[in-house]
């Protein structure tokens, strides 16, 4: 199993911590009853243990799945391919802050406009695709200059508060996984 640490920028810091998990075949990855509240994103599939209660189950996890992690759950992550497995789990600074978490799909046609608060982007697939915000109230909509956003499957990006309109740019629909504070 290795860990790394996602990029993150000061303002970021302040939110969530960011890890990325690679487990190898056979192997597990485990999260303690201490860790409620936590999101785990499955980037590739895996097969997950949920221990709560002295109930234990199982079930498959597909890639783009993802949760917060109730109070008091262990969960086992377990590779069962000869593939290895990638996870994001964040980790919110402020222990029990509502999060809002799923899936965000960009095809070649559908566009989103929202007013969002500070959101983490996870890449459950390779992503590109404009984002432009607009500046000042609704009635008063300025659109800046577009970002384009570049994504690799498993990497994450914040996208700050603000109204936000985007617009996929790739040849196939991006699939990404929005926590949102």
């Amino acid at each position: 199993m290795r860990q790394f640490a996602a990029n993150a920028r000061s303002f970021e810091r302040r939110k969530a911590l960011v890890a990325q998990i690679e487990v190898s075949p056979g192997e597990t990855y485990s999260l303690t009853k201490d860790q409620g509240g936590n999101v785990w994103v499955a980037i590739d599939p895996v097969v997950l243990v949920t221990k709560k209660g002295g109930m234990q189950t199982r079930k498959r996890v597909r890639e783009g799945e993802a949760a917060i992690v109730g109070s008091d759950e262990e969960l086992q992550f377990r590779v069962e391919s000869n593939s290895h497995a990638r996870l994001v789990i964040v980790k919110p600074k402020m222990a029990h802050q509502e999060l809002t978490v799923g899936p965000f799909v960009l095809n070649g046609t559908i566009e989103n406009a929202s007013d969002r608060n500070a959101t983490l982007l996870v890449a459950v697939t390779d992503a590109r695709f404009s984002d432009t915000q607009n500046l000042g109230d609704e009635s008063q909509w300025i659109p800046s200059k577009p970002n384009i956003i570049v994504m690799n499957y498993g990497s994450v990006r914040w996208i700050r508060p603000g109204i936000h309109h985007f617009k996929n740019l790739g040849p196939m629909a991006a699939r990404l996984v929005s926590i949102e504070w």
